[in-house]
C-alpha cells in the first residue's frame, strides 16, 4: 500500500523532531549541572560555603551571612551584639558650620539615613539634633536658628527649641498661661569637635557616651 505524504506534513514532523532534540540537550546539562556539587539545590551552595569558611556563617532562617570573631567561630548562627548607635560618627568639619554672625540657616545632615540638623548655640558650639520636628515632622533644617544661637526655630509653624537642651520654649499656638508639654522637645546628640572634625554620638537619649571619638591625629 502506498501511502502520500503532503508537505505540510513533512515540515510539521521535522519541526516536531528538531524540537524535541533541543530541549533533550537542554535537559541533559540541567542533569549535570544539578549533579554539580558546586551547583546543587536551592540553599546547597550556602551550606558548603559555610562548611568550607569557618569565619562566615549563614543562618537557618534568614539565609544571611554573617561575619563571626575568632572567639564565637564555634557559635554558627549565633548574631554578633552590635549597637551601630553606641558609636562616633564623624560628620563634617568644624569650618563647614557657619557662625551665628554669618549665617541663621542650619546646617543638614545624615548618618547611615538618620536625617540630623547641626548649628551654633550662642557660644560658638556646634549642636545636634534630630531634623525632625516633635509636632508635625517638619525639616528643622529648613528653618532657622534665633535668639543669637540660643534657639532653633522651626519653618512650619515657629516652634522654638532651646539650643542647649532641646525643650520647646515657644510654642505660639498656645495660650500665653498654658504650660508647654514636656515631649515638646527635641533629640539632642552628643556633639564633639577633635582636630577639626565634627563627631556625632548617636545613643539614645538616656545613654551617655561610653567613649572618647577616635583622634585622627598623632
Amino acid at each position: 500500500m502506498k501511502l502520500t505524504v503532503s508537505l505540510p506534513i513533512i515540515l510539521f514532523l521535522s519541526m516536531a523532531s528538531a524540537t524535541d532534540a533541543f530541549f533533550s540537550n537542554q535537559f541533559s546539562q540541567i542533569s549535570q549541572s544539578i549533579s554539580n556539587p558546586r551547583f546543587g539545590r536551592r540553599g546547597s551552595h550556602h551550606n558548603s560555603f559555610q562548611e568550607t569558611s569557618p569565619l562566615f556563617t549563614a543562618t537557618s532562617e534568614t539565609g544571611i551571612i554573617e561575619k563571626e570573631s575568632s572567639d564565637t567561630q564555634q557559635q554558627h548562627g549565633k548574631q554578633l551584639d552590635y549597637n551601630w548607635k553606641d558609636q562616633w560618627y564623624a560628620i563634617t568639619f568644624e569650618n563647614y558650620i557657619p557662625s551665628i554672625k554669618k549665617s541663621c540657616e542650619p546646617t543638614k545632615a545624615s548618618i547611615f539615613g538618620h536625617k540630623l540638623v547641626l548649628w551654633r548655640n550662642d557660644k560658638n558650639e556646634i549642636v545636634c539634633a534630630n531634623d525632625q520636628c516633635p509636632h508635625r515632622a517638619a525639616a528643622l533644617s529648613e528653618g532657622r536658628v534665633s535668639n543669637d544661637g540660643k534657639e532653633l526655630e522651626c519653618l512650619y509653624h515657629g516652634w522654638k527649641f532651646d539650643s542647649l537642651d532641646g525643650k520647646a520654649n515657644c510654642i505660639p499656638q498656645l495660650p500665653p498661661d498654658a504650660p508647654i508639654p514636656k515631649k515638646a522637645c527635641l533629640q539632642m546628640h552628643p556633639t564633639k569637635v577633635e582636630d577639626g572634625v565634627v563627631w556625632i554620638w548617636m545613643g539614645d537619649d538616656d545613654k551617655k557616651p561610653t567613649k572618647a571619638p577616635p583622634r585622627t591625629c598623632p
